[in-house]
């Protein structure tokens, strides 16, 4: 009943939707059982059938039916195993030597990727089953869930005679696949996993083709208008600003894909301290409709989706490209306005307009930083970590002109007040440990197709650097936090319009009930800073999305609302939003009426978390990677690091005996770890925050 019609793909099934069919089997009987019952056992039934439905590891409540084919495999490699089939033998054999000899030709240090199959070797059918039955095996799951695959991988670890960390599991499969040239050596299955990535071929034809119709439909706008104001029937036509020769600054990392906010600081010049901030916004809604079918994939999607490797987009390139900040000619923007005070950030005014942009300047952030005198993004890099070096040199840096580093230097320091007033307001920054960032080259980082018809020998790999992530969220004359707080402020004043104007919005809200009372006497009166503690893992914060102005006492907004608004062409929520906000503005504008926009709501709080998520275990993988690098080439490097502790002490079950460990943030590999198993009594007196010295003893896959 919940099989996808493609026989190699998963599906998604929510718990509700199998408790609905088991009421559905069920009948009239089902009348006689606890609703909650009916949740616990439909729960466990499923938690139970692992080698029918895996359990989502981002969500509890989704399981994913495992498509007939992987089933198959699964029930056949068993089968070689149960009756000693000579199969099984015949493929650990071939895959002992085609290891020796890959290890003799392939090189994948660095430099111009490339591969090639081997000519010596060619994959059998039978072994394209244990292959594929391999690659099934590592799709995540939830741990509580019994794993069908872990007695024949364990077989297979001991038979193959590897020299691996790990015996069996994930970890072993993922090893065994690039080792036999199946898959490429920096192989990540994120990318390819759907229960991660739901972007399948059907929704993609779709929206390549609804792209290029939007293409077309643009172009005709812009040639229509010769040199005028672009006329989109989106309902506001008639208020659209042009902005003139006004610069715009459009502010990000070198490689970003979607260019979709702009900013703008003038003075006031009415005899007050005072300066004008815009904040414009690519507008796609000038073209999108929320009844058009990319709008409903978009949807779907509700994010793009950032991988180091690689970018699913929310919206295809051909269209997003259209509105991406700085493609030249006059662009449709939301432009969101504010008179802020520059004796105290203030918000003294503000506005709301559609508009056109016609001098859109771009600037990288590590241009912005080495203008106003900050370190760029070469002073993070971890270069023990990363295979290349990055230097200032190699980067070329572009000299801006004067009055450019002026507008950069009133831009960062406005940010500064108004980030200084919500830390007087009672913002909250904690200062976590540092967490790492990559960034990886080519990009895409392309492999040969799965599953080969033999073995591929790799030459050449990715380029990645690992950054010390910032350890604060207030930094002076820091470009990333500079935008982020007039981000922040366009966000805070969009919220205000629509409250003030009785139009429903998807709201965000973050509230601590115990912030105050653990951390209020550590938390700096000014920047809002509280430093990494015991107290901050207690904090417990209430956040999520809905259509009603939520509390928002972490941020320091002075009571304003909250709504996300500066990436429409990344976020569905703003998308949205965009429509909302354009109702408030004329009558004749689109937008979706409330018993909708409660769904999206609840949409957006479930899955932007599982996106998060994802991103986060990609980004781990990455430097994962780095570390196992380093870890076999020089584990000597790996010892004497300095980290901080970041749980209590928690048990665990080592070969049948009780012991312990703890969480480990390892500033210098930009990393979270956790200790090895431990007796309790080593890790009594080392309250959270405390620094210890640690040696890596284990890299596992991420």
């Amino acid at each position: 009943a919940f099989r996808s019609p493609d026989a190699d793909a998963y599906n998604a099934v929510h718990l509700h939707q199998a408790v609905a069919f088991v009421r559905t089997l069920l009948g009239p009987q089902a009348d006689q059982f606890d609703e909650n019952m009916l949740k616990i056992g439909t729960y466990q039934y499923l938690m139970e059938e692992s080698d029918y439905f895996n359990n989502d590891p981002y969500s509890p409540t989704i399981f994913h039916a495992v498509p007939p084919a992987s089933i198959r495999r699964l029930r056949e490699v068993q089968r070689w195993v149960k009756t000693n089939d000579p199969r099984f033998e015949k493929f650990v054999n071939k895959a002992k030597t085609i290891i020796k000899d890959l290890r003799a030709q392939s090189t994948t240090s660095g430099g111009e990727i490339s591969w090639s199959p081997m000519s010596e070797h060619a994959f059998t059918e039978d072994d394209l089953t244990m292959i594929q039955f391999l690659n099934d095996s590592l799709r995540r799951g939830r741990a509580q869930q019994g794993n069908p695959y872990d007695y024949v991988l364990s077989l297979l670890s001991r038979a193959v005679e590897a020299p691996y960390t790990h015996e069996g599991g994930r970890d072993f499969a993922f090893n065994l696949l690039a080792d036999i040239g199946a898959h490429p050596p920096w192989g990540n299955l994120l990318v390819t996993d759907d229960a991660c990535t739901p972007w399948t071929a059907k929704d993609e034809a779709i929206a390549e083709a609804e792209a290029k119709r939007l293409a077309e439909r643009f172009k005709a706008i812009q040639e229509a208008s010769s040199s005028g104001v672009p006329a989109f029937r989106d309902g506001v036509d008639h208020i659209r600003h042009d902005w003139g020769d006004m610069p715009a600054y459009v502010i990000d990392n070198e490689s970003a894909e979607e260019l979709d906010d702009g900013i703008s600081v003038v003075p006031a010049n009415d005899g007050t301290n005072s300066v004008w901030v815009h904040v414009h916004i690519a507008d796609p809604t000038a073209l999108l409709r929320p009844d058009d079918p990319l709008s409903k994939i978009a949807h779907k999607r509700i994010g793009s989706l950032y991988f180091m490797e690689k970018t699913f987009p929310l919206l295809p390139s051909e269209f997003a490209s259209l509105f991406s900040l700085g493609r030249g000619g006059p662009q449709p923007v939301l432009s969101i306005s504010a008179k802020i005070s520059t004796e105290n950030g203030a918000i003294l005014e503000t506005s709301l307009k559609p508009g056109i942009l016609r001098n859109v300047r771009t600037i990288t952030y590590d241009e912005m930083d080495r203008a106003l005198g900050a370190v760029t993004s070469e002073g993070y890099v971890l270069p023990e970590l990363s295979n290349t070096p990055k230097t200032a040199a190699a980067l070329t840096p572009r000299v801006l002109s004067h009055p450019v580093v002026e507008d950069l230097k009133a831009l960062a320091k406005t940010a500064e007040t108004l980030s200084r007033r919500r830390g007087i307001h009672g913002a909250y920054n904690f200062l976590y440990p540092t967490r790492g960032e990559v960034e990886v080259a080519p990009k895409p980082l392309n492999s040969a197709p799965f599953p080969p018809a033999a073995p591929m020998k790799y030459q050449g790999g990715p380029t990645y650097y690992v950054y010390k992530g910032l350890s604060s969220s207030f930094e002076t004359n820091n470009s990333k936090w500079a935008v982020a707080e007039m981000m922040m402020l366009g966000c805070r004043v969009a919220a205000r319009h629509a409250r003030e104007k009785q139009v429903p919005l998807l709201y965000r809200h973050n509230h601590s009930p115990n912030a105050d009372e653990l951390c209020g006497h550590l938390r700096d009166p000014v920047t809002g800073e509280v430093p990494y503690g015991p107290e901050t893992r207690l904090v417990n914060t209430v956040g999520g999305t809905s259509t009603v102005p939520g509390g928002n006492s972490m941020l320091g907004t002075e009571g304003d609302p909250y709504a996300r608004v500066t990436s429409p062409l990344r976020r569905f929520g703003d998308l949205v939003n965009h429509w909302q906000l354009k109702a408030c503005m004329s009558a004749d504008a689109c937008r979706l009426p409330v018993e909708e926009l409660d769904a999206v709501a609840t949409d957006l709080t479930t899955a932007e978390a599982v996106i998060r998520k994802v991103q986060r275990t990609n980004r781990r993988f990455w430097i994962s990677a780095a570390i196992r690098r380093v870890f076999s080439e020089n584990p000597e490097a790996l010892r004497g690091l300095e980290a901080y502790v970041g749980t209590d002490a928690q048990p665990m079950n080592k070969d049948g005996q009780k012991l312990y460990w703890v969480a480990l943030h390892v500033a210098a590999l930009g990393s979270e770890g956790r200790s090895i198993g431990m007796p309790k009594k080593e890790l009594e007196g080392l309250p959270i925050g405390s620094k210890v010295l640690v040696d890596v003893d284990q890299v596992p896959l991420a």
